[in-house]
């Protein structure tokens, strides 16, 4: 029988191992009084020595699995990604909104009681001018207006001398609707197309209604890069 240099010590031995097996513990208990490693506990350490290392395998192909997961995922590119990407860049930020109006679409906001004719004797005497102007209720929603028309009576428009122009008073931010296509481009990059309007949900009713073409999908097209970080948007069409 070999003889053992030390003494085994039963709870480093099971501490190393990470197991807690009671028939390791007995032999090697029995082994420390009679100063000697049995067969029986040899088989039983070896067999305890594999099972750790098939244990510490298992662990490092679960980690690299897992870290190799996270790098593709973070450089990988999905619809919604590329429409959050874009949201969140600088050409997406809110911005003054002017619009061009036809008459009858500043009549419908007159109407609402969001704009008002003011007569101007700028082209002379002539009672039959008008300015458009904004009203106290329209003066939360537009900083400015402009329009100015020969009438044959009040709100009837017989001759257009400016069209009708309003901007709103808070800026309006745009939105992707939707991201129809992605594409590999070169250099770490992704062709992107995709939807867009304007976001004119804070607006009442009636001036949506009125500027409904403002909120009309409009299609968009831009590059995506793959930096250290993420993806960024390289440029916007």
């Amino acid at each position: 029988m070999t003889k053992l240099a030390q003494p085994v010590d039963s709870a480093l031995d099971l501490s190393v191992l990470g197991l807690r097996n009671k028939r390791l513990s007995r032999l090697v208990l029995v082994d420390n009084r009679k100063g000697e490693t049995s067969k029986a506990t040899k088989q039983c350490l070896s067999k305890a020595s594999f099972l750790s290392m098939g244990r510490s395998r298992g662990l490092l192909i679960i980690l690299l699995s897992a870290l190799s997961f996270c790098g593709c995922s973070s450089s990988s590119l999905t619809r919604e990604k590329a429409k959050d990407v874009i949201e969140h860049s600088a050409n997406y930020k809110p911005q003054s909104l002017g619009l061009n109006l036809k008459w009858n679409e500043a009549d419908e906001l007159i109407k609402e009681g969001y704009l008002d004719w003011k007569n101007d004797l700028l082209y002379g005497n002539k009672t039959s001018y008008y300015a458009l102007v904004i009203s106290a209720k329209g003066s939360k929603y537009f900083a400015r207006c402009d329009g100015y028309a020969e009438m044959i009576r009040a709100g009837v428009v017989s001759t257009s001398i400016r069209t009708p122009f309003v901007l709103l008073a808070t800026p309006v931010r745009p939105a992707v609707v939707a991201v129809t296509g992605l594409a590999d481009g070169p250099d770490k990059t992704k062709i992107v197309e995709y939807q867009w309007n304007w976001d004119l949900s804070d607006l009442p009713s009636e001036i949506r209604n009125v500027i409904s073409k403002e909120s009309n999908v409009r299609s968009g097209k831009g590059t995506l890069r793959l930096f250290d970080d993420g993806w960024r948007v390289d440029k916007l069409e």
